[in-house]
């Protein structure tokens, strides 16, 4: 989880998080809007009570693949917050 903020009209980032987590999402006129949250809990065993085996294995991927798919979420979050904020 990302925090992203305007300031002299340039985006900046605020406090971040890594940690698997679960976003409970419903449609309401045409925008997503996220009504609960589930964190993976610590320690391993509450990944696999909270989370599907297919998200587990996106979760516990090797090391580069977990970095390049961190890499492209960053980018994918970068992008959704200057389109939130309106900048380009």
């Amino acid at each position: 989880m990302q925090e992203y903020y305007v300031e002299n009209g340039n985006i900046k980032e605020g406090t971040g998080s890594s940690l698997p987590v679960m976003l409970f999402v419903k449609l309401e006129t045409g925008q997503a809007q996220i009504f609960d949250y589930k964190d993976a809990g610590e320690g391993y065993q509450y990944l696999t009570v909270n989370f599907p085996p297919k998200i587990q294995r996106l979760i516990n991927l090797p090391a580069d693949a977990y970095n390049q798919r961190v890499s492209q979420l960053a980018n994918e979050n970068w992008g959704a917050a200057r389109s939130y904020f309106g900048l380009k």
